[in-house]
């Protein structure tokens, strides 16, 4: 899980993306339960639903070319 910081810093991030006027179309992460809680705060500000959050086994302890693998089966 997230420590405080952790928390703040991501909370943060994403606000600054949305200022600048950044569009996301959807959110993907590993199973790690960081990763997860930073996907859900980033979901949330953006206000995606959380159950549209993938998470994709493989990317926890990803191969190379796993990340671009995992966005290339995403739809368009």
């Amino acid at each position: 899980m997230l420590n405080e910081r952790g928390l703040q810093d991501a909370a943060n991030m994403a606000e600054r993306l949305i200022q600048r006027g950044i569009q996301i179309d959807g959110f993907v992460c590993s199973p790690a339960s960081r990763a997860l809680a930073t996907a859900r705060i980033f979901a949330s500000a953006y206000q995606f639903p959380e159950s549209d959050i993938k998470q994709i086994a493989y990317l926890y302890h990803p191969e190379p070319g796993d990340l671009f693998k995992a966005v290339m089966k995403l739809p368009d």
